[in-house]
């Protein structure tokens, strides 16, 4: 009888246990995506062409010295 009180008590205690991990784990903070989505590169595209203009990383030009 002593045995059996034993894993009950033990089975109560990882029962509590386990409920309050699953609680803190339902808490816990999920990572989004929302921040990305709002500052979204559309890219180039038919439904967005303004971004299909090219720009020029290096606007160097050589200069001759004989000319």
């Amino acid at each position: 009888m002593a045995m059996l009180k034993t894993i009950l008590v033990l089975f109560l205690v990882l029962s509590i246990t386990l409920a309050l991990e699953a609680t803190k784990i339902k808490k816990e903070n999920i990572i989004t995506y929302d921040a990305l989505r709002v500052n979204h590169a559309w890219g180039c595209s038919p439904k967005h062409p303004q971004f299909c203009q090219k720009t020029q990383a290096n606007p160097y030009t050589k200069v001759w010295p004989y000319a």
